[in-house]
């Protein structure tokens, strides 16, 4: 992991642990809080390698994001569908009407509900500016990997 790659990641926690201060542990958290067995679920679930390293998952059950050092990775249970978008490929995340759009290099978009990230027990709407941030966070972090063209 790239040293810019890794503070935009430092970044992303802090920005979502002052999110969260009243509803601690929900919404995004780090992976590494979680016991093994449940470690275990969603690398399995998500089809996620070993070696792969899994930095954030949100707690929101079949309605989750989950932040490898190499994706973004979320599931939409209406369509029975994980999205997987590698961070090299994407070109830019935006927030808008509740929602992280993801805009990849190709300019194609696909949205998360801003629920997957933070359940529903926060009112998104008080805390626009704080959405935007998550949004240009995760923007910063996928161009720390395009700009250098490395892999993770």
């Amino acid at each position: 992991m790239n040293e810019d790659f890794a503070y935009n990641i430092n970044r992303l926690d802090y920005v979502s642990q002052k999110i969260q201060d009243n509803a601690p542990l929900e919404g995004l958290q780090p992976f590494k809080i979680l016991k093994k067995d449940k470690k275990r679920e969603i690398r399995e679930t998500y089809q996620i390698p070993q070696n792969e390293k899994i930095l954030f998952f949100s707690t929101e059950e079949n309605e989750r994001v989950v932040i490898t050092e190499n994706e973004l990775i979320w599931d939409d249970p209406e369509l029975d569908t994980i999205y997987r978008i590698p961070w090299s490929k994407i070109k830019k995340v935006y927030y808008k009407d509740e929602q992280y759009i993801v805009q990849t290099l190709d300019n194609a978009e696909s949205a998360i509900p801003t629920s997957y990230f933070w359940g529903n027990s926060l009112d998104m709407e008080k805390i626009p500016a704080s959405c935007n941030r998550v949004a240009s966070i995760l923007t910063d972090t996928a161009n720390c990997v395009n700009k250098t063209g490395a892999t993770l």
